[in-house]
C-alpha cells in the first residue's frame, strides 16, 4: 500500500487498507512517502511531517463497515496539504488548510516526521 523512505535510507513498506501499520513506522526522517492507490501512486518528498487515516461507514442493518475515505496528509509551515481519496464517489480532492484543522477544522494525531526540503512536491504517477 505504501513505502517510506527514510534520511538513513532505509525502507518500511505499510500494510493494507484495514491495516496500515502506521503505528509501526520507525521514529525517523522520512524523506519520501509513496502511497498506491488502485494504479496510481502519490509521491510526497521534502514535507515536515506525514499523516494518514481512514474514514469508514457503517451498514447498520447489515452489520458492517467499509472504508469509504482515505486521507493522505503532508505539513509544510503551517499549512497541511490534504489528499482526500473518496472509494463511494471514485474522486480525489485535494485541499490546503491550516495546520490544527485538517480533519472538521480539529486537529489529527499520528504525525510522522519528515525531513523538510525547501520545494516540497506531492506527484500523482
Amino acid at each position: 500500500m505504501y513505502k517510506m523512505t527514510f534520511l538513513d535510507k532505509t525502507i518500511f513498506l505499510g500494510g493494507n487498507i484495514q491495516n496500515s501499520l502506521w503505528d509501526k513506522i520507525p521514529n525517523k526522517s522520512i524523506i519520501k512517502w509513496e502511497h498506491k492507490i488502485g494504479d496510481k501512486t502519490f509521491v510526497f518528498e521534502g514535507y515536515e511531517a506525514y499523516n494518514y487515516f481512514v474514514e469508514k461507514t457503517s451498514i447498520i442493518n447489515l452489520g458492517r463497515e467499509y472504508v469509504s475515505k482515505i486521507f493522505l496528509l503532508a505539513k509544510y509551515k503551517n499549512q497541511v496539504l490534504k489528499i482526500e481519496i473518496n472509494f463511494e464517489t471514485g474522486k480525489v480532492k485535494k485541499f490546503i488548510l491550516p495546520f490544527g484543522q485538517e480533519h472538521n477544522k480539529r486537529p489529527t494525531r499520528g504525525w510522522k516526521q519528515g525531513f523538510l526540503l525547501p520545494k516540497p512536491s506531492c506527484k500523482l504517477i
